[in-house]
């Protein structure tokens, strides 16, 4: 299977999901804005992600961005997609 990245194509088998460096995040967030970011500024977009990761619920790597990226290149700002996920502790009764 190929997947059109912005630049070039690139076999699948030549990616993988990466934790994200902080400009790969705030690549990501840029590109999420327009879905996310209703009612905010692009400003006020990323102060409010700013915020999950300095509070409780995101803080200590409760919050990561991942990005799927070449495996030749995990670092790269033109990776095609990216998402977050959330640790959650279930309290026990």
């Amino acid at each position: 299977m190929v997947y059109y990245s912005m630049q070039y194509l690139i076999s699948i088998h030549m990616l993988s999901i990466f934790c994200a460096t902080a400009s790969q995040t705030i690549e990501s967030r840029k590109r999420s804005y327009e879905s996310w970011g209703r009612g905010l500024s692009l400003e006020q977009y990323f102060e409010r992600d700013v915020g999950i990761e300095q509070h409780d619920v995101g803080r200590d790597g409760k919050l990561t961005t991942w990005v799927l990226a070449p495996i030749d290149n995990p670092e790269t700002l033109d990776f095609p997609c990216s998402c977050e996920t959330y640790v959650l502790s279930s309290s026990q009764s």
